[in-house]
């Protein structure tokens, strides 16, 4: 029965493995739906997040509100 219950390894291994991922879903959300963000701006964001995965979006996120107000 031990093979079936997951070690805490496990279970640290896959919240590292889902929260960039929600990270990067829930900054392309933001960004695409955001009307007031200039379309150039869009592209360079979505390639930054895109080429780096956890720190693209944190900083989108710390510059979401200064590059909407924009």
């Amino acid at each position: 029965m031990e093979l079936l219950t997951p070690g805490f390894g496990l279970i640290i291994f896959q919240a590292l493995i889902l929260v960039p991922i929600v990270l990067f879903l829930v900054a392309v959300f933001m960004l695409l739906m955001n009307s007031k963000i200039d379309p150039t701006k869009k592209i360079i964001w979505l390639v930054g997040i895109t080429l780096v995965p956890v720190l693209g979006p944190i900083l989108l996120f710390m510059s979401y509100r200064k590059l909407s107000n924009a």
